[in-house]
């Protein structure tokens, strides 16, 4: 099977408090034979998950994790150029202007929204 959206094998790492969004996202990239980690919940356990394993090709970070935002977050794959983008039900306001370049994508999100997001070795 060849993946149409070029995660085939990749690593993919999730983040989301909503398990069936979480859930839902990461069956359809298994579909698409991505290697995917997640979901994580919390951002202190997504924090230790970035800092501790080898960096995945795209990250896919729900804005808000138990009522705590997750742009602080964002410096960590910026400094591993990683791929990653918001997923929000929010507008764009709620991301803070220091992450204004980060792709956002509404939730639930769709591998479509994802087709253009493009990681360091072209993958996704």
């Amino acid at each position: 099977m060849t993946s149409s959206l070029g995660v085939r094998d990749h690593r993919v790492f999730l983040t989301e408090d909503e398990l069936l969004l979480a859930e839902d996202l990461r069956g359809e990239l298994e579909r698409q034979e991505a290697d995917v980690t997640g979901p994580l919940g919390t951002v202190a356990d997504a924090l230790e998950f970035l800092r501790m394993e080898p960096a995945p090709c795209l990250a896919v970070f729900d804005i808000s994790l138990q009522d705590e935002m997750v742009c602080p977050m964002a410096d960590v794959p910026r400094a591993q150029d990683v791929t990653f983008i918001f997923a929000t039900g929010s507008d764009a306001q709620a991301i803070p202007p220091t992450n204004a370049d980060v792709p956002r994508a509404g939730t639930p999100v769709e591998l479509k929204h994802l087709v253009g997001t493009s990681g360091p070795d072209g993958a996704v």
